[in-house]
């Protein structure tokens, strides 16, 4: 993380003080991430990727000139240090976190989930599955409310269908992130769901 943070300082030293203007050093490394991010495989797919400028803070996906005139207008977003949303990894075994945050590190998708069920299992005080058990318990069984609580967290686990690798929670949350990230109308979305719902998924 330390080698990130010092080599990466030009990044958030964008102008001339007193007379504006782009510091060299500045563009060259503007010039060293658009090299770095266009080398990955979802802008060869698209040819866009994701803006980190300052007013864009990777929610929005642009062709690289565009993601350049973004920088140079708006500077990085704050603490981009490890280009996360652009192909690098978050160092591993360094605990020292400097100004990254920690919602940004890269997970496989099962690691992710897992860790959201643990989340939701840690915050109710549950760490087993909610199957009745057939070992006499002395806890008193959840309310109808709990269960059917208990029933969605377990629905979530199961496969879309035979074979299948995501859930309907999963595939319900890419949905709503391809929305959110590719600005879907609401009358295409409305169409989406029915479709989704004639196929009873």
């Amino acid at each position: 993380m330390d080698w990130f943070y010092s080599n990466r300082t030009w990044m958030y030293d964008r102008c001339y003080t007193g007379r504006g203007g782009l510091k060299e050093s500045f563009v060259n490394g503007v010039e060293e991430f658009s090299i770095k991010a266009c080398q990955q495989q979802t802008y060869l797919n698209e040819n866009k990727l994701r803006c980190p400028c300052n007013k864009c803070h990777c929610t929005k996906i642009f062709p690289i000139e565009m993601v350049k005139v973004h920088l140079f207008k708006n500077g990085f977003m704050p603490n981009y240090y490890v280009w996360i949303h652009h192909g690098e990894q978050m160092p591993h075994g360094n605990d020292n976190h400097v100004g990254v945050s920690s919602s940004g590190v890269h997970v496989d998708e099962s690691e992710q989930f897992m860790a959201m069920q643990d989340m939701v299992y840690d915050a109710l005080g549950q760490h087993e599955t909610f199957e009745p058990s057939n070992f006499n318990n002395t806890e008193e069984p959840p309310n109808e409310e709990a269960q059917s609580f208990y029933d969605l967290l377990l629905e979530a686990n199961k496969p879309l269908f035979e074979g299948a690798i995501d859930s309907k929670l999963s595939i319900c949350v890419k949905l709503l992130a391809c929305k959110s990230n590719w600005n879907v109308p609401d009358h295409v979305w409305i169409l989406l769901q029915k479709c989704c719902w004639m196929l009873h998924l």
